[in-house]
């Protein structure tokens, strides 16, 4: 998977994820749900839902064409694939994954250290084997006698321990009134007997490893709150005293305003005080006629929710090529940042799957005009064909092989499991058959293509001459480019012989909707009169442009 699909995905997913939260959200205020029992196994079973949404949704394809391959005739077994790192600019995107996965080990050190000084503060508490008659009797009502240890490292009470739970109590616990004992007592015992430590833990590996969605954080928070307020619940039920159980919490806000905040259960947290208070004075039932009415609207409402989500937000996958091998990292970029890989004819041929053959100009069949054209392609990551340069070819037959290269389709070219730019030679034989003038494109030598000595290439300056335009011709401007209002320029780069005739056109910057095609087959007609150097004629290469305005 590549680094822009990877945080596409993690895009797509963090909206599915929004999304249903919100949803929820939006139902609780609308049905005004208010029981916590209910509130909390909702909230719960949502997170698990967010967890599996990846595995239980099906993955969007990324879609590859996949016409019917054709025979590639021509193509040289030199292959050059541009370095990504080298080849393309710095963007800002490249850091975001870095920053993501920083954000995570920073999140599961802090979380490291939490638990570390957790149990730190468990080996300096000291153990009592007698205990007040207020903690047993909150025992034998919960029906769980945990260990339970005086510690001066904490402002307040926490549970905490896997296998082994253990309460932690502050060194004045003893000295506290008897009914904040009772209401500290009952809520530690009922964390202990629910394994609250446990999820409380599971919790916090979670917001490391999500920290960077809001949607998360406010998911575990009404968590963390309904899952107090169902002890709340429990504590009023189990000692009968509902004032004074909120009392305990008020004066335990008041002695301890800076509780501080650790990797546990705790008796109190300040945000969460008001909304536990409203719920200990208010009675909540719920029939259970009710509550089976509300979890089908709830069940209803996400399940739409979440299938509009995956519709329009759907998470992607690469489909795997298995019909043609790929490039294999099996070399070294030189000092340019170009990697040369020699790949075999097959696999070239293997990787086009769409193929046009060019038509032979009606200008080339009246003058009985056969030969080669060499083109240098290159091949982008979605394996469309873009850049083409002309390396060689009769300027009458260059446009109609440029036409039909440009519509051709190969499978992507996969370096490290990723696509790659691909640049390769590509030679059209253009030949006129004995019966009837019909064009064909036969097959060149499998051979590789002889480099012949040419004259060096000038440029203009220092002695040479520029060439002069004796005549031109005028691009003809496509319909296709004329509706879409397309306007522009494009930059050539090309030779002009000794004879004052364009060869070797190369497009650097394009319009695209044919005007390039346009642009060559324009310029290909041009005349020039020769640049010199010292009175004689020499080749030079040049730079020209070509406007395109519908004005």
């Amino acid at each position: 998977m590549t680094t822009n699909l990877w945080l596409g995905n993690l895009f797509a997913y963090s909206v599915q994820v929004g999304a249903i939260v919100l949803t929820l959200t939006v139902a609780v205020r609308l049905f005004q749900l208010r029981n916590p029992k209910l509130l909390l196994m909702s909230w719960q079973v949502l997170l698990a839902v967010c967890l599996l949404l990846p595995l239980i949704q099906p993955y969007q394809p990324v879609p590859w064409q996949t016409s019917p391959s054709a025979a590639l005739s021509g193509v040289r077994s030199e292959v050059h694939l541009s370095d990504p790192v080298h080849a393309r600019p710095f963007k800002l995107v490249t850091l975001l994954p870095w920053l993501l996965v920083g954000g995570v080990v920073f999140r599961l050190a802090w979380l490291a250290m939490g638990v570390s000084r957790l149990r730190f503060y468990r080996r300096r508490a000291g153990f009592l084997d007698l205990w007040p008659e207020t903690w047993k009797e909150m025992e034998r009502h919960v029906g769980v006698f945990p260990k339970v240890c005086l510690s001066g490292d904490l402002a307040g009470p926490a549970t905490t321990g896997l296998l082994h739970p253990i309460v932690l109590l502050p060194e004045g616990f003893l000295q506290m009134p008897l009914q904040l004992q009772r209401a500290i007592a009952c809520h530690e015992l009922w964390h202990v007997r629910r394994r609250d430590y446990l999820f409380a833990l599971f919790e916090e590996v979670l917001a490391a490893l999500l920290w960077f969605h809001p949607a998360i954080w406010w998911l575990l928070n009404r968590i963390r709150l309904h899952r107090e307020q169902v002890v709340d619940h429990l504590v009023v039920e189990t000692t009968n005293e509902r004032k004074p159980y909120l009392e305990a919490l008020i004066q335990f806000a008041i002695r301890h305003p800076k509780y501080e905040s650790i990797v546990a259960p705790l008796f109190f947290k300040r945000h969460h005080l008001p909304q536990r208070a409203a719920l200990i004075l208010s009675e909540v039932a719920m029939s259970k006629s009710h509550v089976l009415v509300s979890i089908g609207v709830l069940s209803t409402v996400l399940l739409f929710t979440g299938t509009i989500a995956v519709k329009f937000f759907p998470i992607q996958s690469h489909s795997p090529d298995r019909r043609a091998p790929n490039v294999q990292a099996n070399a070294r970029p030189d000092d340019r940042g170009t990697i040369s890989i020699s790949v075999g004819e097959e696999a070239l041929t293997a990787k086009l799957i769409h193929r046009v053959k060019p038509e032979y100009p009606v200008e080339a069949k009246e003058k009985g005009v056969e030969g080669q054209v060499q083109l240098q392609i290159t091949i982008e990551e979605n394996g469309e064909v873009g850049d083409i340069q002309v390396i060689g070819g009769n300027a009458v037959l260059v446009p109609a092989a440029i036409e039909a290269v440009r519509q051709w389709q190969y499978l992507p070219f996969l370096l490290d499991g990723k696509p790659v730019r691909v640049k390769a030679t590509v030679t059209e034989d253009f030949s006129l058959e004995a019966s009837g003038g019909t064009p064909s494109v036969r097959p060149t030598s499998n051979k590789p293509i002889t480099v012949q000595t040419t004259p060096p290439i000038y440029k203009v300056g220092n002695g040479v001459t520029p060439p002069r335009v004796l005549s031109r011709v005028a691009p003809t401007y496509t319909q296709e480019a004329r509706d879409a209002k397309v306007q522009g320029t494009i930059m050539l780069t090309l030779e002009i012989s000794a004879q004052g005739v364009p060869q070797n056109i190369h497009v650097v910057q394009g319009l695209g909707m044919g005007l390039d095609i346009s642009a060559v087959q324009a310029i290909t007609q041009w005349r020039f009169a020769p640049a010199t150097l010292n009175g004689e004629p020499v080749p030079v290469r040049i730079n020209s442009e070509i406007n395109f305005s519908l004005k």
